[in-house]
């Protein structure tokens, strides 16, 4: 069986204030809980609850499983995403043509639950803040 080649991971990030992770994937979003060691929310309940405002900007993602089933991919644009302390987040979305490039094609501004488009077409490998970020020290 095993898993396909687009099932690999592509964003670690730290949720201000809590000990959790996001991680970004090709079929979509979880939280991983730093305290229990494991995955504890995933896809849609991740983006409701904690990135208020993302939006897919293709709806023709999809691949082969590693058991050969055909599967629909709707969050697996995301390549990579940042938070800023006040949950404001920054995002890189690829299209479907440009997997092999690996970079963004789409990289969008989310502040109150609003996206505004940055940049269409500028290949962004990964935006970020620079800044402190709350529950977070730094080595």
């Amino acid at each position: 069986m095993g898993y396909p080649w687009w099932a690999g991971l592509h964003d670690l990030v730290p949720l201000p204030g809590q000990r959790k992770f996001l991680v970004s994937e090709d079929r979509g979003l979880h939280a991983f809980d730093t305290e229990a060691g494991q995955l504890t929310e995933h896809y849609e309940n991740v983006t409701h609850k904690y990135l208020p405002g993302l939006e897919v900007t293709t709806g023709d993602r999809h691949g082969y499983a590693g058991n050969g089933k055909w599967e629909e991919l709707p969050q697996s644009d995301l390549k990579s995403f940042n938070i800023a302390p006040d949950g404001s987040f920054v995002y890189a979305q690829s299209v479907q043509s440009l997997w092999i490039k690996i970079r963004g094609f789409h990289t969008s501004l989310v502040v109150d639950s609003r996206r505004r488009k940055m940049i269409i077409g500028d290949e962004i490998y990964r935006p970020r803040w620079f800044g402190e970020l709350d529950g977070w020290s730094k080595p």
